[in-house]
């Protein structure tokens, strides 16, 4: 959720300038599942919980692969796409370099198995179309049967990257540095270039007054 830029008129025809925008983020990183999609609202791929200790706030320029769940097309078709087909195996991730230009801690959370599972049922039943929901929550269902009572670790964060980056993988690496599998568990983009949340807020509720 957040900032979304919306271009009319002439500005418009001048998107490309828009498209390289350094994006500010806050974040939330969960830490003792992980998902296909790097986030909540995938299928489950590991269940293990833990409490992360000392964590390396990663900054600076790397190649960051494309998540599986991405629309990166790689010969001619959406990554997303290979991952639902199951061709996945059979093409070559794709890279993109990015910048973390700062990076810092701003709080913990945390929450027992059975609150994250009505959280994520909260949230799937509020998305529309066909996006796996009922085996999604089935397989969360199934994965945190043991773990109900079990209080799950999570950090929240505040970035400011390059366009094109890739928080959910992040989150992910994230886990990987302290071998404890996690994901993103919210994303809210602050900002865009110089147009902030609370600017866009302000307009909002600016048309709001005068409707």
């Amino acid at each position: 959720q957040g900032v979304l830029p919306i271009l009319v008129g002439e500005e418009n025809k001048e998107r490309e300038k828009h498209l390289g925008l350094d994006k500010e983020y806050e974040f939330e990183v969960l830490f003792g599942a992980s998902t296909d999609t790097y986030d909540i609202l995938g299928l489950t791929t590991e269940v293990l919980p833990g409490k992360p200790r000392e964590i390396t706030l990663p900054m600076g320029t790397f190649l960051q692969p494309y998540p599986a769940y991405s629309s990166k097309p790689v010969d001619g078709t959406p990554l997303y796409q290979h991952a639902r087909s199951g061709t996945l195996d059979h093409v070559e991730i794709p890279t993109k370099e990015v910048t973390i230009y700062f990076l810092e801690k701003t709080g913990n959370f945390e929450l027992t198995g059975i609150e994250l599972l009505l959280n994520i049922k909260t949230r799937i039943n509020k998305v529309e179309g066909d996006f796996r929901q009922p085996e999604i929550i089935e397989r969360w269902k199934s994965a945190l049967a043991p773990y109900l009572n079990t209080v799950f670790f999570g950090i929240r964060f505040k970035a400011r990257v390059s366009s094109g980056t890739y928080i959910r993988s992040l989150a992910v690496e994230l886990g990987k540095q302290v071998c404890i599998p996690a994901l993103a568990f919210s994303i809210t983009r602050t900002s865009v270039g110089t147009l902030t949340l609370r600017d866009s807020l302000n307009i909002v509720s600016k048309e709001s007054s005068v409707h």
